[in-house]
């Protein structure tokens, strides 16, 4: 079962077991991404039934801001080809990102015109902002810091704006 939201706060995932008693699977931002059922961003939890049967099991959502709660049954082939194409995406698109803020930096230092150091800062504050949004940030970087994988991505929203209005200043008055 993946849950289709790396910004949930907690998600709380009950399986039955044999003798009344449910498996308990947590994920989200609260729990540190070695304590997950899957390494990834967004919550899921392993799920095995026989077929034809029903189950019944139980989710719990703990969250501080908007709720969108979509749920994904995977077959496990399916799920584990996803595991290893879903970060390949994300990892092209900071790729991108770091190779830009990279090629300013050295144009920085071969022309030592503060514009282009500008952009370099607004490039890295933006990538970490990409980092924390999609949930990358708090597996990559950050895997066991909860405090930080709730609230890193306003305060990167925010440092980022910050760099670009520099950068349009410079663009005003250059």
């Amino acid at each position: 079962v993946d849950c289709m939201n790396s910004r949930m706060t907690r998600v709380d995932f009950y399986v039955p077991a044999p003798g009344g008693i449910f498996h308990r699977f947590a994920g989200g931002q609260a729990v540190p991404v070695y304590e997950r059922a899957f390494e990834r961003p967004n919550p899921a939890f392993p799920l095995n039934l026989a077929a034809n049967t029903t189950t019944t099991c139980f989710i719990r959502v703990e969250n501080s801001g908007v709720t969108r709660l979509a749920l994904r049954l995977w077959d496990a082939q399916a799920f584990q080809e996803k595991l290893t194409r879903e970060p390949m995406m994300y990892v092209l698109a900071m790729g991108i990102i770091l190779a830009v803020a990279v090629s300013h930096l050295v144009i920085y230092l071969a022309l030592r015109e503060r514009g282009y150091l500008y952009l370099t800062i607004f490039e890295a504050f933006f990538l970490l902002y990409y980092l924390s949004l999609t949930g990358y940030g708090a597996v990559l970087l950050w895997p066991n810091a909860t405090f930080l994988s709730a609230r890193m991505s306003s305060v990167l929203a925010f440092l980022t704006l910050a760099a670009d209005s520099r950068t349009k200043l410079l663009d005003v008055a250059g």
